[in-house]
């Protein structure tokens, strides 16, 4: 801060100015909020000047305190429109480990000071309000093709668990949805279509491919992606919905399940 003379402030990393003690707190420099937060420090230079309201008796805005952090981490996570979904769901996964002790002692633990007396001092809690679950699990599905009214789904299980108080009107708007969808048609796995065809599971996917409706998950990074994508052409006769591993697997998967129409176009 420009208003904090030399004599006042500690330097813990003098070759990167990192970190200032005042008093018995840290302050955190740009850079480091850029490698806490996975963006580039312009990134952050640029929110905290379209922001200078956020951080108090800010003059050159070198250093953020943990109130400011926690704002930047929020827009990064939940507001920001050009930042990819890995720095998104980075941020929301430090949102969720900062809401265990404060964003203030997460700086003075970074910076290596009063690491006990602060966790007991600091103990601000990070309100899981409906809106901010709701916002975190539209995140979660950006760029997935899965039903709205599974989204829907999930989002009222999420909320009842974090609201049981709701519990009864989350009950009775999720009674309307299954009875809205119960006549839509069933979804079916690769194997259930292929008992229709005298085919294995295998064979119809090698189908669903050769007709161009699906494509092999190239770009796949863990076991819960799917193993397939639908192209244009295929995506009317498909969805993808989760799922849960068997035999005490309880790993969430994307599954690509199919209309019985799309055997009209693979026989």
């Amino acid at each position: 801060f420009g208003n904090h003379s030399n004599s006042n402030e500690q330097l813990l990393d003098n070759s990167a100015n990192d970190f200032i003690v005042d008093g018995k707190h840290a302050r955190m420099s740009q850079n480091k909020a850029s490698e806490l937060t996975l963006v580039s420090q312009s990134t952050v230079s640029r929110y905290l000047c379209n922001n200078p309201e956020l951080i108090a008796e800010t003059v050159d805005m070198s250093y953020l305190t943990g109130y400011a952090l926690k704002q930047l981490v929020t827009y990064l996570a939940l507001d920001a429109k050009r930042i990819s979904k890995e720095v998104r769901n980075h941020n929301i996964k430090l949102l969720s480990d900062a809401s265990d002790y404060g964003f203030q002692a997460l700086i003075d633990k970074m910076a290596g000071i009063g690491e006990e007396s602060t966790a007991k001092e600091v103990k601000p809690h990070l309100e899981l309000t409906p809106i901010l679950i709701t916002s975190t699990i539209d995140l979660i599905f950006v760029g997935v093709n899965i039903k709205p009214e599974i989204v829907a789904g999930v989002k009222c299980n999420a909320i009842k668990k974090e609201y049981p108080q709701l519990g009864s009107a989350i009950d009775g708007a999720m009674s309307v949805l299954r009875e809205n969808t119960a006549s839509e048609a069933k979804l079916m796995t690769p194997t259930e279509l292929g008992k229709h065809l005298n085919l294995s599971g295998q064979k119809i996917n090698k189908l669903l491919i050769d007709t161009g409706l699906q494509i092999k998950n190239e770009n796949k990074k863990s076991r819960k992606d799917s193993t397939y994508i639908p192209t244009d052409k295929g995506s009317e006769f498909c969805s993808y919905t989760l799922s849960t591993g068997k035999t005490g697997d309880n790993t969430t998967y994307q599954q690509l399940l199919w209309y019985e129409s799309v055997l009209d176009v693979i026989s």
